[in-house]
Parts: structure tokens; C-alpha cells; sequence
């Protein structure tokens, strides 16, 4: 019985539960041999599997070879470069992100302001705080968990009138 998009989705599910990046190596290897490396599910499940086994810089390689992405993928390797330490790239991501149409969502501004805490940039962290109100996603709780953490760096600013105009910390 030969291996199918259904099988290898689960198989890596199975090596990200045992947080076992070396078994998934071994099958990634074997998927590519079985000419699945353009097929979206299975690469996206790859994908993921790196990332949630702390393997970033693979992870990020796949990202780069996938055939298609989704949110949930942007999010992934924003997410990847701020565990990585890489803020400045996890920033150039969300851009490239929104520039290709993608929009955000609760998890894209949890992480993005979290960079923005991360490298101390409250302006660039209210844009993106007013742009998730816009959105509504301003009363979003993982995302008022992260305004928490980025406006407690500036406590000027908690006593202040500097607030984005309707937005709710």
C-alpha cells in the first residue's frame, strides 16, 4: 500500500505529537521521493510539523518552497521568526502578507504585536492596534493579552491621552 496525501498529513501530525522533527525528516524525505512536494495539504502538514517541533530555519525553507500558502501558514512563519529572534523579518512578513491579499487574523495580530513589544516600537504597535479594532478584533482576548504586554513597556503612555482613538486596552 502506497502513501497518500491523507497518510502523510497524519503520519506528521503523529511526529508533531511526539515532538519528533528527526522522524519527520525521514518523512519529508520519503514524501518528496513519492513526488508529493506540490501537494498544499501535505506541505502545509510538513510545514507546520517543523515549526511546532522548534525546527525554524526548516520550517521557514519549506514556507519558502510551498505551492500555495494560507493564513494560517503566514501566521506560522511569522511566528517562526519571532521565536527565532528575527523581528525585523517577522515584520517584513506581515507586510508581504497583506500585500498578497491575506488578511489577518486574531493570530497574525497576537504575534505582530508581540514583535512590536518584542523591539519596543509602540508607533508601528498602535498602527497595528488600531488596524485590529478596524477589524474587529480589538476585544479579541489573545490580542489584548499582547496590547497588555507591548503598552506595559511604555508606562508613559498607559497614564497618557495617547491611545489610538477608540481602541480599548
Amino acid at each position: 500500500m502506497k502513501p497518500d496525501s491523507y497518510t502523510y498529513p497524519s503520519v506528521l501530525k503523529t511526529c508533531t505529537g511526539l515532538k519528533d522533527g528527526n522522524l519527520g525528516k525521514k518523512i519529508h524525505t520519503h514524501l518528496v521521493k513519492n513526488g508529493f512536494e506540490s501537494d498544499v495539504v501535505v506541505m502545509s502538514s510538513l510545514f507546520g510539523m517543523y515549526a511546532k517541533c522548534g525546527m525554524f530555519r526548516v520550517a521557514v525553507k519549506v514556507f519558502d518552497e510551498m505551492p500555495e500558502r494560507d493564513v494560517s501558514c503566514w501566521n506560522t512563519v511569522i511566528s517562526c521568526y519571532l521565536h527565532d529572534g528575527k523581528f525585523a523579518k517577522a515584520l517584513e512578513l506581515f507586510g508581504e502578507m497583506r500585500d498578497c491579499g491575506f488578511e489577518c487574523d486574531s493570530v497574525t495580530y497576537t504575534t505582530v504585536i508581540s514583535v512590536c513589544a518584542k523591539v519596543m516600537d509602540v508607533e508601528r504597535g498602535k498602527e497595528v492596534h488600531e488596524e485590529a479594532v478596524r477589524n474587529g478584533f480589538g476585544s479579541d482576548g489573545f490580542v489584548q493579552a499582547a496590547l497588555v504586554d507591548m503598552y506595559g513597556n511604555f508606562p508613559t503612555l498607559i497614564r497618557g491621552k495617547t491611545f489610538p482613538p477608540n481602541c480599548r486596552v
